[in-house]
C-alpha cells in the first residue's frame, strides 16, 4: 500500500517552483517530523537537486506540531504524509505542490510529482509490508499471501484507503520482489542518510 508524501502549503506560493525561486534569495522555511526522517530528506533532497541554500529544515517531533506551526504561518511548507493531510487538502486549508510518488495520486490529479518537476532523486512512496518469522512455515505463509488481495478488495477497506488518497499498489510484491523492493529502498535512502551526516558510515 503506498500513502505519500507531499510538500504542502497555505503560503503566498502556488508551486514547488515557486517556492524554490524564493529560497534563492530568502530563508524559506520546511518543516518535517523530525531530523532523519523521511519527510526530511525528501526536502534536502529537492534543495540541493535545485541548488538552492536557503530552504531551511525545522524539525518537530511528529507532524502535528508541525502542521499547526504551517497553519500559523511559522513555517512555510511542510513535508507530511498524505494520509494526516487529506482532510485539509480537500478543504482548501493547504495547497500540495508536489507529491514524491512515480505517478500522479488519482485523489488529487492536478498535482505534479516531484520526478514531473525534475527531482526524480526526491521520488519515494511510503509503503507498507507484512513480514513474518523467518521460521513460518512455508505454507502458513502462502496463505496469508493468499489472502491478502482479498481483504485490501473488502468494500470498507477500499473505501477508507481510497478516503486516505492511498490505495494499495498493483501489483502487490510478494517473496522476492518484495525482498528486493524493501533492500533497494533501503540502499538508497541509507546512503542519501550518509551523504547528509545523518548516520555514520
Amino acid at each position: 500500500m503506498a500513502p505519500t508524501r507531499r510538500v504542502t502549503t497555505r503560503s503566498r506560493f502556488s508551486t514547488l517552483p515557486e517556492l524554490l525561486a524564493a529560497a534563492r534569495t530568502q530563508p524559506v522555511r520546511f518543516g518535517s517530523s523530525g531530523v532523519g526522517s523521511a519527510e526530511h530528506f525528501l526536502g534536502v533532497v529537492i534543495g540541493k537537486e535545485a541548488g538552492v541554500a536557503n530552504l531551511d529544515h525545522v524539525p518537530y517531533r511528529g507532524t502535528p506540531p508541525a502542521l499547526q506551526d504551517l497553519l500559523a504561518g511559522q513555517v512555510e511548507a511542510i513535508n507530511a504524509r498524505i494520509t494526516t493531510l487529506v482532510a485539509q487538502l480537500k478543504d482548501g486549508s493547504l495547497r500540495a505542490l508536489v507529491v514524491s510518488t512515480e505517478r500522479r495520486v488519482p485523489a488529487f490529479p492536478d498535482v505534479p510529482t516531484a520526478g514531473e518537476l525534475g527531482f526524480a532523486r526526491a521520488t519515494m512512496t511510503q509503503w507498507i509490508g507484512l513480514s513474518a518469522p523467518r521460521r513460518l512455515p512455508a505454507a502458513d505463509a502462502a496463505r496469508i499471501t493468499a489472502a491478502i488481495p482479498g481483504i485490501l478488495a473488502r468494500p470498507e477497506i477500499a473505501a477508507r484507503l481510497e478516503e486516505l488518497a492511498s490505495p494499495p499498489r498493483a501489483p502487490l510484491l510478494v517473496g522476492e520482489a518484495f525482498q528486493g523492493f524493501v533492500a533497494a529502498f533501503r540502499d538508497h535512502w541509507v546512503g542519501v542518510a550518509r551523504a547528509e551526516g545523518t548516520v555514520a558510515g
